[in-house]
């Protein structure tokens, strides 16, 4: 039972596998040392002692300390981690990192920080186009969606009926009887030639309104960060403005 619970809890990585194989053998041994010690207290005719000796023996080599050694580890690694501000999935990502030799971040909102980020708009929007607009991205929570929605500071919203958001491009939903999408160019229904790549593409009933520019700053002491780790490790940065 206490196996297949740690197991679910804690997965069932090497460290977990090496306890559960190492206390079999561990569990024999401290009982022949039992047995064999209550069998020498019997030989003397101490009764007392033989019983002594072995409830001993039991209690203070119980193989159980071995069985709980990986969760109580494991969960003081992640107190540690959760002081730091590091979250992982599950532990048996704990051990991964022993042995991980590439890190790849995400750059909205890992990289950069979503404060003090300057937003341009290439384009033109009616105040009804807004309030369109920031209804769409009023459901969205990624980090760009939540900046632009700021910048326009219209807090007049419709309802909004299929909603979908695609991971990578953006999002897109109907809108006052409106097809809206705010994203990238593999999101849009149709092809465009705007001189801004990337960036956040507006379109609206079929027409295209422009591109929000957003220039994200970079976190502090990013760069030392970087540095760091490149020493050691080979780095890779996914970004929904670019599909390499």
């Amino acid at each position: 039972m206490l196996r297949k619970v740690t197991s679910q809890v804690y997965g069932t990585k090497k460290i977990t596998n090496f306890n559960d194989s190492v206390a079999k053998f561990f569990s024999i041994a401290v009982f022949i040392i039992a047995f064999s010690a209550m069998a020498y207290w019997f030989y003397f005719d101490n009764s007392a002692k033989a019983w002594a000796a072995f409830t001993a023996v039991i209690i203070v080599a119980c193989p159980c300390v071995l069985a709980l050694s990986t969760p109580f580890t494991l969960s003081a690694i992640l107190a540690v981690f959760d002081k730091k501000g590091f979250y992982v999935k599950n532990t048996d990502a704990v051990e991964d990192l022993a042995s991980c030799n590439s890190i790849v971040f995400d750059k909205t909102g890992t990289l950069t920080t979503s404060e003090n980020a300057i937003i341009s708009f290439n384009g033109k929007l009616t105040d009804e186009e807004k309030k369109v607009l920031v209804s769409l991205l009023n459901h969205s929570s990624h980090p760009l969606s939540r900046q632009i929605l700021k910048s326009i500071s219209c807090y007049q919203f419709y309802p909004i009926s299929q909603y979908k958001e695609v991971l990578g491009k953006g999002i897109r939903g109907i809108v006052n009887q409106q097809m809206v999408y705010a994203g990238n160019q593999s999101l849009l229904p149709f092809a465009i030639h705007a001189n801004e790549k990337s960036g956040v593409h507006i379109v609206i009933d079929d027409q295209y309104k422009g591109t929000f520019v957003v220039a994200q700053q970079w976190r502090p002491n990013l760069a030392k960060l970087i540095k760091n780790l490149a020493n050691h490790f080979k780095l890779k940065v996914l970004s929904g403005d670019t599909n390499k």
